[in-house]
């Protein structure tokens, strides 16, 4: 039997609500999270009343652990499958809420706007990925702070790894990467039984001078960048994450 993400759905629409996203990402090492937010806290050096919104939150790692640091945080993401789940850790200074990041979020609401874990670059137009920058520059105050994590493109083009095959749970993952017209795409086959899916990933590839394009007009200073989750120096051959940090002038 057989079944397909694909009925003219959006990609991220799909994949990211699927169970079988977080089955094939749960990996990602919690610790390393841990660290690098601590790491960026220290860095940022928020006072205590600031707020921070995390911006395509998924179920909340990240903002679980701001808020464990004292903070207030909104996390928005398109799935209600995963802000349903973030939820069950809410209280009075971690809220969760179901939102497109091209839409609207208010004025001047925040003091600091976090886009973590390439959850930028969704969208085919350069446009509709450059309206999340507005809605972020609209949504922060004066002074505030925008952090995109991001993909180092240089790095991952070279790096590519163009099939790979994973086993978890019995469940088969079977990955195709590649790099066509101008997006890092991946497609993911699942074999779980006698069920068959099919989910896509496609990343703009989104330069260095592309990202500080769009923060320059949009208003953002680019104060730092990182090319880690250690925050050492970006370096445009090595580095595996590119991490801005733009304040709103």
């Amino acid at each position: 039997m057989s079944s397909s993400s694909t009925h003219n759905q959006p990609w991220y629409e799909t994949w990211f609500k699927s169970p079988y996203y977080h089955v094939l990402y749960r990996d990602r090492d919690q610790r390393e999270a841990r660290l690098f937010i601590t790491k960026l806290l220290r860095y940022l050096a928020p006072i205590s009343e600031s707020h921070f919104l995390d911006l395509a939150c998924g179920q909340g790692r990240h903002s679980l652990i701001i808020c464990d640091a004292g903070f207030e945080v909104t996390g928005i993401d398109l799935a209600r499958e995963n802000i349903n789940i973030a939820r069950k850790n809410a209280n009075e200074k971690l809220h969760f809420s179901q939102h497109d990041m091209r839409e609207p979020l208010g004025k001047e609401l925040f003091e600091y706007v976090l886009n973590l874990f390439t959850s930028f670059g969704y969208f085919e137009k350069l446009e509709e990925n450059e309206e999340v920058i507005k809605t972020v520059v609209h949504a922060l105050k004066k002074g505030g702070k925008f952090v995109l994590d991001f993909m180092n493109v240089e790095t991952v083009v070279k790096g590519l790894i163009p099939e790979e095959h994973k086993d978890i749970d019995g469940i088969h993952f079977k990955i195709q990467r590649s790099h066509q017209d101008g997006f890092i795409l991946k497609r993911i086959n699942i074999k779980d039984g006698h069920f068959v899916y099919n989910f896509n990933e496609s990343v703009k590839a989104l330069t260095k001078k592309d990202l500080m394009d769009m923060f320059d007009r949009n208003g953002l200073e680019v104060l730092d960048m990182f090319g880690n989750y250690s925050l050492d120096k970006f370096d445009s051959e090595r580095s595996p994450r590119l991490i801005l940090i733009g304040k709103k002038t």
